[in-house]
Parts: structure tokens; sequence; C-alpha cells
């Protein structure tokens, strides 16, 4: 009973926790609610995750030999020994290598590097690159995430002089080396608290192990400086971004906002990126010129570049590098054009649970009132950045605003542009590929938004933009196709016959008084007594598709697939009844009732109270508009049987007519109309009808000699003063106190 074509899956945390996050931390509930949602359990961690500071960061010398790498380094330091830095043609090694490069640079050691060449990493053969850094005089080999296992290749290095240190992240398939330090997280004899660093990150690491601790956490240039090349790296590697990650990442992003280092600062000139980009534009100014799962050309170039600090060298480099990329690739395979690097970034968890059905869905963070949306909630969010891996961009849902102006940009892209305004507030909208299902949307239309909240800058004047995910619709004839909206339509008309209740005296003792409830839906699902029977009895189109909706967000379907119509048809505990017809129902089979909206009969309400169960009153004023509405709608008049009986003239006997024939065909018909057009005809004596499932047989009769006047037909006056009465009873309905 799915009516929508993706299933929103909303997460939900318990108020009180937040309540006491929001104000012990001092931000809203809903960042409060998202911060509950990423698996934040706890104050103080929550604390780290909003400040984020190099602090924060643990330990290097709790990574297996880190202790042992550093000491190494440091003589070499002592000694002025000559250092190679060993690694390979991928974006990963080559930051790693130029971290530590940057490093020796900074205490004046000169650091060489060595680029493994394509045969040698395929045949794992180094022993030539040994030679080659033995002959320049190398005594120490820094490896940067090179597959070098073999403890062989390290006592042959060692034979000659050399020393080596290994900096990894890949999972060993065999013994790790014993016969020099390697610095793994993912080490199964190592306890570092986070095994998805990137190799950068290691080499970060590593760099925070040589700086002493006093001189790292003052925050300076020296703690800062490598945070550019881990930032980059980390993200292209699609690590997650969370824990440590996100404390480098986030740190890093505003070292290379405010553009330091002059090689960074020339390539944001000569690529065009602006300094105005966020984390997903970032990658956008060195590696995502290149696939990160591709050899990289003009490795030099490269290298030199991000070591450079002289601004006019880095403006010649840059321009060497970038005709060199545009000649050979003409920017081909090898870029990464921006939508696919947030694409990347956005991709939903593998966790996410798919609808039992395998129907597409979203995970929703937090569904939210357009109350909730403003600058106060978007400034916050951005403490909750960089998004990424683990961290999602957080995804909001707004239920029933309503749409002003619709743009469509583009057909063929189907790209969207809404206004949209509820409860005095009114907000611009934007979006891409959503237009599916949607170009028709109206003035005035009720919708529910998946979207994330952004800020528009726009000549200096920033406002707030709903970034749109997916809309899905309220309005009843966008579904009109779907089985239920059709199966609502049919069991409205035979409800309408067995209105005839009697009004009996019943006591208040079980009313559980929740008219105009704000959140009906979710009060059915929290309330439902799961230790006995629920009965949830729904009358207007408009509460099966809210009830539906939000039954299939919270992935409720034992309750949303025991949906009936008239009587109910299972015996499931909780069960939905639509249109109910309450003379064929057994009350003593339930302990919970809810009247979910508005019945068309008071004398409804009346008889449940006298069932002696517990009532839950739960209809809106807005029913009252809905039913009203609806009855307009499926109440034939005296041209809507004019135009049916003309056009069911053009032939005697009408066999095996699908109801949906005649509905297409007939000019301002549905299928309730239908019927009650057809008893209003058959009253008449102008025709004979049969109907069984979705078919239908319709016998012309000998019209009369004399015309007729079709509003005395029993039918046609019976439904009138019914339409009437439920106007003059719905005025009262939530005026009047139950007594």
């Amino acid at each position: 009973m799915l009516l929508h074509d993706k299933v929103w899956i909303t997460k939900e945390k318990s108020n009180k926790r937040a309540q006491d996050f929001s104000k012990k931390l001092g931000v809203s509930l809903v960042t409060a609610k998202l911060l509950l949602n990423r698996g934040i359990e706890n104050i103080d961690d929550a604390r780290i995750f909003l400040d984020s500071k190099l602090d924060y960061l643990y330990d290097s010398f709790l990574l297996k030999d880190m202790d042992t790498a550093v000491s190494r380094i440091n003589k070499s330091i002592k000694n002025a020994e000559m250092v190679w830095v060993y690694g390979r043609d991928y974006i990963g090694s080559m930051a790693s290598m130029c971290i530590i490069l940057k490093y020796f640079n900074s205490i004046d050691l000169k650091g060489h590097y060595y680029i493994a060449s394509k045969g040698e990493e395929e045949n794992h053969n180094i022993t030539n690159s040994i030679d080659y850094i033995k002959s320049m005089g190398g005594e120490l080999i820094i490896s940067c995430d090179c597959c070098i296992t073999s403890d062989l290749d390290i006592e042959y290095a060692k034979s000659l002089g050399i020393d080596f240190i290994i900096i990894d992240r890949n999972e060993y398939q065999q013994s790790v080396p014993t016969t020099a330090p390697v610095i793994n997280p993912k080490r199964k004899d190592c306890n570092y608290p986070n095994d998805m660093l990137s190799i950068s990150g290691i080499a970060f690491k590593l760099i925070q192990g040589l700086i002493p601790k006093e001189r790292f956490k003052e925050e300076s240039y020296e703690s800062y400086a490598y945070l550019d090349l881990v930032t980059i790296e980390t993200i292209a590697a699609g690590v997650p971004i969370t824990g440590e990650n996100r404390i480098l990442v986030k740190n890093g992003l505003d070292v290379l906002k405010q553009l330091k280092n002059l090689g960074l600062k020339t390539l944001v000139q000569i690529f065009n990126v602006n300094d105005s980009m966020t984390m997903e534009d970032i990658q956008h100014m060195i590696f995502s010129h290149i696939n990160p799962r591709e050899k990289i050309d003009n490795l030099s170039l490269w290298i030199e570049l991000l070591l450079c600090e002289d601004y006019n060298e880095a403006i010649n480099i840059s321009r060497e590098l970038y005709n060199n990329i545009t000649t050979s690739y003409e920017y081909g395979n090898r870029l990464l054009s921006l939508e696919t690097v947030r694409g990347n970034l956005q991709a939903p968890s593998n966790e996410v649970m798919k609808y039992i059905e395998k129907t597409p869905s979203l995970e929703i963070d937090l569904d939210i009132g357009i109350t909730d949306i403003g600058f106060n909630l978007a400034e916050e969010l951005k403490k909750l950045a960089p998004f990424g891996p683990g961290n999602p961009r957080p995804l909001f849902s707004c239920k029933k605003i309503i749409v002003d102006r619709i743009n469509i940009l583009n057909k063929d892209s189907q790209h969207v542009e809404l206004l949209v305004h509820g409860e005095n507030r009114v907000f611009d909208c934007i979006g891409l590929n959503v237009g599916k299902g949607n170009m028709n949307l109206s003035r005035g239309e009720s919708i529910d938004l998946a979207f994330n909240l952004e800020l528009n800058n726009f000549k200096g004047i920033e406002t707030i933009q709903l970034n749109i995910k997916d809309i899905r619709r309220r309005y009843e004839d966008f579904y009109s196709d779907s089985k239920i909206i059709y199966n609502y339509y049919l069991s409205f008309t035979k409800a309408l016959t067995q209105v005839d209740y009697t009004s009996s005296k019943y006591t208040s003792q079980n009313i559980i008084d929740l008219r105009s409830n704000k959140n009906r839906a979710k009060y059915v699902a929290e309330n439902l007594d799961l230790n006995s029977s629920n009965l949830i009895l729904v009358n207007t189109v408009e509460g099966l598709i809210d009830l539906s909706l939000f039954l299939s967000d919270i992935e409720r379907y034992d309750i949303l697939y025991s949906v009936s119509f008239n009587t109910p048809s299972s015996n499931n505990k909780d069960i939905i009844v639509v249109n109910p017809i309450l003379s064929r129902f057994d009350f003593s089979d339930y302990q919970q009732i809810y009247i979910y909206d508005i019945p068309i009969v008071k004398e409804y309400v009346e008889l449940l109270l006298t069932s002696d169960r517990n009532i839950h009153i739960l209809y809106d004023k807005r029913d009252r508009e809905a039913m009203e509405s609806f009855l307009i709608k499926v109440v034939p008049t005296r041209d809507d049987l004019a135009r049916l009986y003309k056009y069911l003239r053009k032939f005697s006997n009408w066999e095996d007519i699908d109801y949906r024939d005649f509905t297409r065909n007939i000019e301002n018909m549905n299928l309730s109309k239908l019927e009650i057009s057809l008893d209003i005809l058959s009253d008449a004596g102008l025709l004979n009808y049969s109907r069984k499932n979705d078919k239908v047989n319709i016998k012309l009769l000998q019209p009369p000699e004399e015309k007729i006047d079709i509003t005395d037909s029993k039918t046609y006056k019976n439904i009138n003063l019914l339409k009437d009465k439920f106007k003059n009873y719905a005025e009262n309905a939530f005026s009047v106190e139950f007594k």
C-alpha cells in the first residue's frame, strides 16, 4: 500500500535526551537530535564533534612502531643523514610523500624522493631503486604506501647500510615485516583507536610524533602546515569523515580557505576555483583534476608545486602543469566533474534499510517544522561540517507546506524552482532532477519536501535556500491511478448507503479527546497498545494519504498492510478500516479505537462512544473542509446525470465495462459519483445495473413517456440531505465538549 515511489525512512531520537543535549551544549533541539542520529551518545563526544580542535587528536605513539620510527628519523636529523622518501604514482602516496618532505624542509634537512616505476610496482622488485638510492648516498628510506611487505627487500637495503621505515594502510595478506618499523593502524597487533586513517593521515601522525607535544598543541603554523594535503587526500580516499579524520579535515578546510599555501593559492587562480569553496569544491583544487584511481603523469611537477614556497616559481609550475593536463587529457576521463565529486561525497550509507519490496528509499535525518528553518539552524549546521562518508549532509523533511510558485527550469532535465510557505514563513527552493511527476504542481497545493538546508549568497545578500532531493505530493488526484485511492472511492459509496445510525446515550469515561492534534499519525503510531487489539477508522481520502505516508516513513508495515475497506478483513491486531460500515463491526474485538478523521455523520461517533472501548478522537478542523469538498466532488448534479445518461444511450447494453472507462470518457466524473449516479438513474427507472469487482453491466430501460424529474429520486434526495446534514453537524464538531 505504498503511495509514493520512494520510502522516506526517518530517524528519530528521544526528545528527552535531545533536550538534555540542547541545554548542555547550547544548541537547538534540531541540532541536538542530529548529533544523536550520528551516534554521538554523550556530551563530551558531542563537544569534541562540535569543537574538533587538534588537541583532541589521539597520541601518535599509540600507533605500533611509532616510537621506533620517530627515534630513527631523529637520528637522521641529528646526523644530517640523506633521507629518501619512496612512493608511487597515485594521490595517496604522493600526498604522504609531500607531507614528510615538507617537514624535512621546515627543519632544513634536505629530503629526496623516489617514485617507483610501473614495472617496479607490478613486479614488486625494488632492488634497482634501492641500488639507485644507495648510489646517491641514501641512508634511510621512508616508504609511503608502496606495498613493501618483504623482509628480503628490507634486509637487502640493510646490507647496503640503508634502514627502512614503512607507513602503510593496507591490510597485510601475510605477516607484517619484522625487520623495519611498520606504521599501519590496520595491523592486527596495533590497538590504535582509528584504523580508518588515510595514508596522508598516517603521514601526519608521523609528523605529530616528530614535533614536540608542547609545540604541536600551540596550534601554530607548525602543526597546521600539513593539513591542506591531508584534507585533500583524505577526501579523495573516500574514508569516513568521522572521529579523528573529521578533526583533520575540518581544520584542514580552514587552512585551505585561508589560502595560506602559495602553491595552492596559485592553483586556485590558475584552475579558476574561488575561495568560497565548500568541502566538495576543495577537491577541485588539485587532486580532483586527476582520477584518484588512475596513475598520475607529470609526477615531478606535482611534487615540486606542492612543496613550492616561491610565488613566481609556483605560477610557472602551475601553468606548465595546467598546459600538460590540457594537452595530454583534454579534460577527459581523468577529470572528475564537480557533480561527480559531490555525488561521491554525499552517497547514502550502505546501512540504509531498503523497503521490503526493494522500493528506492531516502534516509531522512529529521522531520522538522517550517518554523525550525532559519539562519540560526543554518549556522549551527556549519558546526556539523565537513560532510562526507560517515557524516552525510543532514537531510530534512518538512510536511504539508504550500506551493506559492513553481518555475520549470528545464523540462528535459526536470529542474524546478519553488517558492513555498507555511505558518507565515516563505522559502526559495531549488530541485535538480526532481521534476518527474511534479511538472503539474499547482499553486496552493500541499506537499512534503526532502531537502538539504543551504545558505545562498547573491550579490552579497545571504538567503536561505532549500535544496530539494525529493517532492512528495498530497494531492489526491496525483494518486488517482493507485489501487488504494480506487478502493477508497468505491468504499465511500458503500459507506454512504449505511449511515442510518440512531443516536444513543454515552458516557465520557473512555474518551480520549485529541481533536485537532497537530500530528495525529504520530500519535496513533506511538500509542498503539501492543498488548491489545487496535482499530483505526479512516474517513477522508486526505486522512488515508496522510496516515499511509507516515506509516511508510517509520516502517510500520505491519499496520500499513492491514488496511481494509468498509469492514475488517483480517485478524491483525492493528487494523485500519477505511470508510467503515459500523453496523457490521463487533466492537468487542478491539480494546483501542482511533477515530482518525471526521466521519460523515455524528451518530457514527455516538455509536462508537457506547461501545465501552477506549475511543481516541483525533479528527481535525481541516477535515471539515476536506469532507465538504469531497462531497461536492462526488455528489452528482443534474448536468452530471444528463452527461452520463447521454453517453450511455450510445448503446442499449454495456457488458463487463471497466469503471475507469467511464471516468476517463465522461467529463467531471469519478468512481464515487459514477456509482451514485447509476443508483439515481436506476431509481428513476432509466436503467438496471450490476457490478462485480471492477466491472459493471448496464442495461438501459425504455424511457418513460412523460418527462421525469431526476431530483425526485430517493437516492438523489438522500445524498443531498446527507451533504446538508454533514455541514450542520461539522459546524459544531469542534466546539461542543463530549459530556
